[in-house]
């Protein structure tokens, strides 16, 4: 394993952590991580000295990809602006619900005007998950996005993206 760089102990959290004393245990911080040919979708626990290794991002991401699903909508300001929250249906079970992202793409402002060829993209905005009778849905915040584009300069006839993408089951 290479997680402990640039020096240090890790421990895999499976096996024998138990058997240190409690001083000993003490140095010792969890993560989770990803390892080739052992956990390369699942994340495996492991205990690590923080005082002499760093777990790089490298191995806080699955190494193997996922089936992701799309969603996008296009809807004017004025659309969006005229509800505070929007429920979408999924159309497939998310592998995990805190992967969910909400992508919003709007036209690029530039001195006031609609710039012919640039469209701007942020991700800052969080969604609700819920099931209903099995079926999974996000809730949209609407009324911070309209803000948010208002804010931007986007005008109420704009078109807008709207994008739900996650990790199919």
């Amino acid at each position: 394993m290479d997680l402990a760089r640039p020096s240090g102990v890790v421990l895999d959290g499976a096996f024998g952590f138990d058997l240190l004393t409690d001083e000993l245990a003490g140095r010792f911080s969890t993560s989770e991580v990803y390892l080739r040919s052992v956990s390369p979708r699942d994340p495996a626990l492991v205990y690590y000295t923080p005082e002499y290794a760093q777990i790089s991002n490298d191995h806080k991401s699955p190494l193997e990809g996922f089936d992701w699903q799309r969603s996008v909508l296009e809807e004017s300001l004025k659309s969006i602006s005229e509800s505070t929250r929007y429920l979408w249906y999924l159309p497939s079970m998310p592998k995990d619900p805190s992967q969910i992202r909400l992508l919003i793409r709007h036209p690029t402002v530039s001195r006031g005007r609609k710039h012919p060829t640039l469209w701007s993209t942020v991700n800052h905005f969080k969604v609700e998950y819920a099931l209903d009778a099995g079926r999974p849905y996000v809730i949209a915040p609407y009324g911070d996005i309209a803000t948010y584009l208002v804010n931007q300069g986007v005008k109420p006839n704009w078109v807008v993206q709207v994008e739900f993408s996650y990790p199919k089951a």
